[in-house]
């Protein structure tokens, strides 16, 4: 048995992430799904305490999404990334999307910034790893009309960019898994397309193996 997140937060096809800011620990819960609310716009912001009630963050400005992903940047921060928007059901095709927000638990109680440059591809349920260097690598998912995406890009937190990334995953999809190491390498497995499952593995690998 461990700690539960209180009731009221029932979603699915969210994200959440464990990270620490300003020497506490935190668990943030992002956008997702609810079939009688459609798409989720209350995040919560968790101490992990049993005893302690999460924080609703309610958004206003940026979009609500589901089948994204959220990283923690090591900086007290984190990357939400792309997600989908438009559903009408869980199972729903939708929208996928391209744009990115930063969320600091240290700015105004909480605050989700938008990433004024997109990523190079609008993706969902893609996967996303902390690398070396401030950055975080982003590969796989579905673009528009749900076709699998090969193809990776890195966001770079100094200048706030997304880049595309040369090597790729094939035949990448929905439904990878990725591993960080704590020698600054990925494991990146799985996946899925039309045909099916994926026996593949990828290992990315920074360059002069500790990347700067």
């Amino acid at each position: 048995d461990g700690p539960v997140m209180p009731a009221g937060t029932n979603r699915e096809q969210h994200a959440a992430v464990a990270f620490e800011a300003q020497g506490n620990d935190f668990v943030l819960v992002t956008g997702g799904y609810l079939d009688n609310q459609g798409h989720l716009t209350r995040d919560l912001l968790w101490t992990g305490r049993p005893s302690d009630a999460p924080v609703i963050l309610t958004r206003t400005d940026n979009p609500s999404r589901a089948r994204h992903q959220a990283t923690d940047l090591g900086t007290g921060q984190v990357l939400i990334s792309g997600g989908a928007t438009g559903m009408t059901g869980v199972f729903d095709v939708a929208t996928p999307l391209a744009t990115a927000e930063i969320f600091d638990p240290a700015a105004n109680g909480g605050t989700f910034e938008p990433v004024l440059s997109t990523m190079t591809e609008a993706r969902q349920r893609h996967v996303a790893a902390r690398i070396p260097g401030g950055r975080v690598l982003i590969c796989g998912g579905q673009g528009e009309g749900a076709v699998a995406l090969t193809s990776c890009e890195v966001f770079t937190m100094d200048t706030r960019r997304f880049d595309v990334f040369a090597a790729s995953v094939n035949p990448g999809g929905a439904g990878m898994t990725a591993i960080p190491a704590g020698d600054g390498r990925v494991f990146l497995g799985g996946g899925a397309t039309d045909p099916g499952p994926s026996d593949a593995l990828h290992v990315y690998t920074p360059p002069r193996w500790q990347d700067e």
